[in-house]
């Protein structure tokens, strides 16, 4: 807090008015320095029938509170719980008792001047990058701003993104909260409260952030990709293909969507639909790994079904029909060789494209292309 010693030191610099007994003793202790004692005289003339009302005991009360808040010494800053808030609720109440507007001037003159000078440490303290200093900057500049019942857009959103680069999440939600509640940088405070809970390992809470951002923001492609792979991590391939489906209608050449689209069809068993979104993926980035294999090992998986089913039936009973699913079990097991055999020249180092090529020239008999393919597990 010593930073902030100069700038609350205006507070201390209002002008004087005609003062009664326990006040002037306060502004006494307080302009000699003796803040607790100040602050223990100015609870009296509080408690007082006459001066408890008086707007200008607040005003004192406020410029010892902040005092506190911006002393260096440890025992007159924490003499009072919280002694900001404190002098800022001080001051709000003294200007709802100041009907003649003696000490209202003073007060909504300083804070703007407080809160623009504080606003500027904390943008030093961040270029320096002691963001904890700079994140205690910004959020006392809000809090300053609450004496005239505002908000510090600004300063709240700028004390979110301290706070998160110091490390302090749990700090950072609550600002990133904040600025969404007032609709400032919302859309970017939805999303970073939400990869801070999941960093905190609360995957429930995130979920409910983003579902919250979502209806709040349907468009937002960043939410819409975050809370597609919670899906994906869950096995919710159906709630995945939505998501998917209306993120590409904001980005329709996203090979990246594409292919995860065909993931979560191909789980969802609608191999079509899988197919047509690899196939796009492929169309939008030939040398893409990802789909050309996933799109060959389904329909190498076909195949093996295929295989299994005639496998499992009697051949004096069924023997036509064996003989139909061994054909198309083979036409797959082709069609696969050709679109593994493109997944192995993008990428000729992965070993589970080589062992299913491996598999497959031996289905096929392909004994040459098995034995080069074999030398390479």
């Amino acid at each position: 807090m010593k930073f902030f010693v100069s700038v609350l030191a205006v507070a201390m610099a209002f002008g004087v008015q005609a003062q009664k007994a326990a006040q002037v003793t306060a502004y006494n202790y307080m302009k000699d320095g003796e803040l607790i004692k100040a602050y223990e005289e100015i609870t009296k003339a509080e408690k007082n029938e006459k001066t408890g009302s008086d707007a200008k005991t607040y005003y004192y009360k406020g410029q010892i509170l902040m005092g506190m808040a911006a002393s260096p010494d440890v025992e007159k800053r924490t003499y009072v719980e919280d002694p900001l808030q404190a002098g800022v609720d001080a001051w709000k109440k003294c200007l709802k008792l100041d009907v003649k507007d003696k000490y209202s001037t003073d007060i909504k003159r300083s804070i703007p001047q407080m809160e623009n000078m504080i606003v500027n440490q904390g943008v030093e303290m961040y270029n320096k990058e002691a963001f904890e200093q700079a994140y205690e900057a910004f959020k006392t500049a809000n809090v300053l701003a609450g004496v005239l019942d505002q908000k510090d857009s600004l300063a709240i959103f700028n004390a979110a993104i301290s706070a998160e680069k110091a490390g302090m999440k749990k700090e950072a939600i609550d600002m990133f909260q904040m600025s969404a509640e007032i609709n400032y940088q919302a859309e970017e405070s939805i999303t970073a409260m939400a990869r801070l809970y999941k960093e905190l390992g609360d995957d429930a809470k995130a979920q409910e952030t983003l579902k919250m951002g979502r209806e709040m923001f349907p468009n937002n492609q960043a939410m819409i990709i975050d809370e597609l792979n919670f899906y994906l991590a869950a096995e919710k391939f159906d709630e995945a293909a939505k998501n998917l489906e209306l993120a590409l209608q904001n980005d329709a050449n996203n090979e990246i969507l594409y292919f995860a689209l065909g993931v979560a069809y191909e789980n969802l068993g609608n191999i079509d639909k899988a197919t047509t979104a690899y196939n796009k993926a492929l169309e939008l980035k030939p040398d893409y790994f990802d789909p050309a294999y996933n799109l060959g090992a389904m329909v190498y998986n076909i195949g093996v079904e295929l295989n299994n089913e005639a496998n499992g039936l009697d051949y004096r009973t069924k023997g036509k029909q064996i003989d139909a699913l061994n054909a198309k079990a083979n036409e797959k097991f082709k069609e696969a060789v050709k679109l593994l055999e493109v997944a192995h020249e993008i990428d000729p180092e992965d070993k589970n494209t080589i062992s299913s090529l491996t598999q497959i020239y031996v289905r096929l008999g392909m004994n040459e292309k098995y034995k080069e393919m074999k030398a390479k597990l």
